[in-house]
């Protein structure tokens, strides 16, 4: 729901999916990364509108930032299992 949404594993992912970040967008195409807290770049895609972003991330805390035509924002993640 909402303009954007950035889910983790915990909240409704498969068992074969944990560890996994999904974004999908109702902006438009964004280009999507993930980092760690330290600032290291886990995953990068340069067009995404709905779909996974990152897999077999490890449990922490992630930063995934999004950019598109009308929207430019970072968000925390944290994977918990």
């Amino acid at each position: 729901k909402g303009l954007l949404q950035i889910l983790n594993s915990k909240n409704t992912m498969s068992k074969q999916q944990r560890g996994a970040v999904y974004v999908k967008s109702a902006v438009g195409e964004v280009a999507v990364s993930v980092y760690t807290i330290e600032g290291k770049r886990m995953a990068s895609v340069p067009v995404v509108m709905d779909g996974i972003v990152a897999e077999g991330l490890s449990k922490g805390i992630y930063v995934v930032k999004l950019i598109g035509n009308t929207i430019c924002l970072s968000r925390k993640v944290v994977m918990d299992e």
